[in-house]
């Protein structure tokens, strides 16, 4: 009996001591940390505050087919770029006429022409009518063309119109007279004739006074459209003067120019005796 109660005594001792170690135990444990992810080192401080650039998807390379240029290809899949300056297509102006004698009656075989060596003409038709088509390269201004409108046995006639891009000009009825004649001869300042010499139609007003740069220059109311050349002797015949009030203008290889004296012609009519002279150049004369 008394071994009994010692050994009950024991155990409840050690049961008690036992308990106050454990609760000491859990008093003095410090409570288990949560999970965090490990702080960065310096490296991958600096990786992560560099932006990310998205990864750009490899493009597969186009294989051209068995026969295909593949410059042509290329060329065909870059996108097109604009220039800074767009050439201007080339383009067209039209300008209409219809050419009729003095009484309305039309007039056919009128070479209607571009008063510009190689530039294009073309003839009227029975009622009178011709058209010609101008080429405009590039450009887009408005330019001044003259033209000239011949046939045999009527005086030539010169007109001039603006013409733009694309559009269609119509001169209207032109008329053309019945030609007048002049008949002269060309010589030097002994009275000589002037072989091959060059004699042409100007407006009675020249506008040229002095005679220094008339001799040099000639005046720009020359016209170099209606002209003929004198023969060996210096005599000339100028064909399809207009009715009206004129001076004829002549100039020599190696001289200078010549006017004549102012004169009237009517439509038919024929002169003859229009003798001027074409001067010599000056020793002092500059015509650059």
């Amino acid at each position: 009996m008394a071994a009994t109660l010692k050994l009950a005594l024991a155990a409840a001792i050690l049961l008690i001591l036992g308990a106050g170690w454990w609760w000491t135990q859990d008093r003095d444990q410090p409570a288990l940390p949560i999970a965090e992810a490990p702080a960065p080192t310096i490296a991958e401080k600096k990786e992560l505050s560099e932006p990310v650039t998205p990864a750009t998807p490899e493009r597969e390379a186009l294989t051209p087919a068995s026969g295909v240029d593949a410059t042509k290809m290329e060329s065909a899949l870059a996108p097109a770029v604009a220039t800074e300056t767009a050439k201007v297509a080339d383009s067209k102006a039209t300008v209409r006429a219809r050419f009729v004698d003095s009484i309305g009656q039309p007039w056919d075989r009128v070479q209607f022409t571009v008063a510009k060596e190689g530039k294009p003409s073309t003839t009227s038709a029975a009622d009178g009518r011709a058209e010609l088509s101008i080429e405009f390269k590039n450009d887009r201004r408005d330019l001044v063309f003259q033209f000239t409108a011949t046939r045999t046995g009527c005086a030539t006639r010169s007109m001039r119109a603006t013409l733009a891009a694309e559009a269609v000009v119509d001169l209207g009825e032109v008329v053309l007279d019945r030609e007048a004649r002049i008949r002269g001869l060309v010589h030097d300042g002994a009275g000589k004739g002037l072989p091959n010499a060059t004699v042409g139609l100007s407006s009675a007003e020249h506008g040229v006074d002095d005679p220094g740069l008339l001799r040099r220059h000639g005046s720009m109311h020359f016209d170099r459209v209606l002209v003929t050349h004198s023969d060996s002797e210096g005599h000339f015949d100028l064909r399809s003067v207009p009715a009206g009030a004129w001076r004829l203008w002549g100039e020599r290889d190696g001289g200078g120019f010549g006017v004549s004296a102012a004169f009237e012609v009517k439509a038919g009519e024929e002169k003859d005796g229009f003798d001027f002279e074409l001067p010599a150049l000056l020793d002092t004369d500059s015509i650059s």
